[in-house]
């Protein structure tokens, strides 16, 4: 019976063990919420706004438990972004009211009543990354890039810098390429990022119910795992 017990001990230690490194400490949930060109005010039909802000009500809590864990939110805010053409003054007062915007949404709609507010309004890098990772059809797609990763070896908040991009992307071949990015890629840089992290504690990462099926074969609870509840 001894030895019954002990199998059934390490049994649940292992499981215990197994369980707390198999989920992850840190669950993010970030949601885009598109915008037309030049507006800040929120359009629930521009792209897949109507199911965003459906689900934004109802999917942000306070806990939730996933597995043999619980989350806790710990942070969340906006960020509202805008393509990097046009002026660079206005871009970057259009992408602050995005944010803005977004979070007085959030406050009457949901539990994040203070969102941490950021924005970008120039931000070649993401331009960067969009086209590096998506639009194969894009004409010139590498000279493209080039053109952008060149201008980034000095790139800083520059009005300036931001102009000489625009000006050599519009007349790369023609202009075919910025087209294109007109056309494809700035409308999904017009968004306000909704995020929410949450975290499972050291205190509610383990909730299975170790103690009591201990208790159960007259066992002690092992220092190893008690440490982890």
């Amino acid at each position: 019976m001894k030895i019954l017990k002990n199998i059934l001990a390490s049994f649940v230690i292992s499981f215990a063990w197994i369980s707390a490194g198999a989920q992850p400490r840190l669950i993010a949930l970030e949601y885009d919420i598109y915008f037309k060109e030049g507006k800040y005010s929120l359009t629930e039909n521009c792209l897949v706004n109507p199911q965003l802000f459906a689900s934004l009500k109802d999917s942000i809590p306070q806990t939730f438990r996933k597995g043999y864990f619980v989350y806790t939110l710990k942070h969340h805010g906006v960020m509202g972004v805008e393509s990097p053409c046009g002026d660079y003054s206005e871009n970057d007062t259009i992408a602050r009211k995005r944010a803005e915007s977004m979070a007085d949404w959030l406050k009457a709609h949901t539990i994040l009543t203070k969102p941490h507010i950021q924005y970008r309004g120039n931000d070649w890098l993401l331009l960067l990354s969009h086209i590096g990772e998506e639009y194969e059809d894009l004409p010139h797609k590498n000279e493209v890039k080039e053109i952008i990763y060149n201008n980034l070896q000095t790139l800083e908040e520059s009005p300036e810098i931001s102009a000489k991009l625009l000006v050599q992307l519009k007349e790369l071949r023609g202009g075919e390429s910025y087209k294109y990015i007109e056309e494809n890629v700035f409308p999904r840089m017009r968004y306000c990022k909704v995020y929410a992290y949450y975290y499972s504690q050291p205190k509610e990462k383990n909730v299975f119910p170790i103690k009591p099926v201990f208790s159960a074969f007259h066992l002690e609870l092992p220092m190893k795992v008690e440490k982890m509840r």
